[in-house]
């Protein structure tokens, strides 16, 4: 027989404590994610500010003149 918290503890092992590897994968983990996102957000300011005026052209597209080209 055993009391109702031994019980508990009995039915519910505590978790196991994660390893210094583990740990340090996940660190690693994060930090490429982290900066994988950051290199994408300044690849797309790159691209975005290197050519403005060719992504938000859309009244020369309907004219069936092609971006980038001005008004003669």
């Amino acid at each position: 027989m055993a009391c109702p918290p031994c019980l508990r503890k009995l039915a519910r092992p505590p978790a196991p404590k994660p390893s210094r590897r583990g740990r340090f994968q996940q660190v690693l983990a994060g930090l490429a994610a982290l900066i994988l996102l950051m290199a994408l957000f300044f690849v797309l300011l790159r691209w975005r500010t290197n050519t403005p005026e060719q992504h938000l052209d859309f009244g020369r597209a309907d004219q069936g003149q092609p971006p980038g080209q001005g008004y003669e």
